[in-house]
């Protein structure tokens, strides 16, 4: 419901009578990320894998927060463990894609992205992961592709809106960048991130 601020009071109350709860502290570490506030979602999930090392969701998660922060070293050792426990996990080599696209290693995430995409083809993250790979790599049309597609079968993601925006800039449709803009916004998208893209379109 877009309370976030109570969720965040229910949880760390209930986190003060059961302080190792694996399934409060995945939903408070998840609402700390969405709040972008990294290092207190990373504290829970270290609290969590203490408590259980191999929560494959938590190790994802926290793979993506030290992506997130450049630590590519330790986001690999994350997702090393994922498929060292579930060696057919998807999470884990999406993990994997995403790691090797932001290491600028394209055509390795690319052949990540496309294999995933072969075994899973109505899962819309991984169109939208490799849209996103597309648009770094500068081939637009292809992203393009990827966006389309979800878009027309599946149900885009305000990150989606934003990355279609972008793409519309540099084809230099400021107007209808503007509108994605928007509606990235009205779900939920960091206002700061908007601003900064809103001024780019102006």
């Amino acid at each position: 419901q877009g309370k976030f601020e109570e969720a965040l009071l229910s949880y760390t109350s209930a986190l003060s009578r059961h302080s190792n709860n694996i399934t409060i502290l995945a939903n408070r570490a998840s609402l700390y990320s969405e709040l972008g506030e990294t290092e207190k979602a990373l504290n829970d999930y270290n609290t969590l894998l203490i408590a259980d090392p191999e929560h494959q969701e938590a190790l994802y998660c926290r793979g993506l927060i030290y992506i997130q922060l450049k630590n590519y070293m330790w986001a690999e050792q994350d997702f090393d463990k994922i498929l060292e426990v579930n060696e057919k996990s998807v999470r884990g080599r999406l993990g994997y894609a995403i790691l090797e696209k932001m290491r600028g290693n394209y055509t390795e995430s690319e052949r990540i992205f496309n294999y995933l995409i072969s075994q899973m083809p109505r899962d819309w993250v991984l169109y939208e992961g490799r849209a996103d790979l597309y648009f770094m790599m500068g081939k637009n049309a292809r992203a393009n592709a990827d966006i389309n597609k979800v878009f027309t079968e599946g149900k885009p993601s305000a990150a989606l809106y934003v990355l279609r925006g972008k793409i519309k800039l540099t084809q230099y449709e400021k107007e209808r960048a503007i509108l994605d803009f928007q509606k990235a916004e009205s779900m939920g998208y960091d206002k700061k991130v908007i601003e900064e893209l809103m001024k780019l379109a102006k």
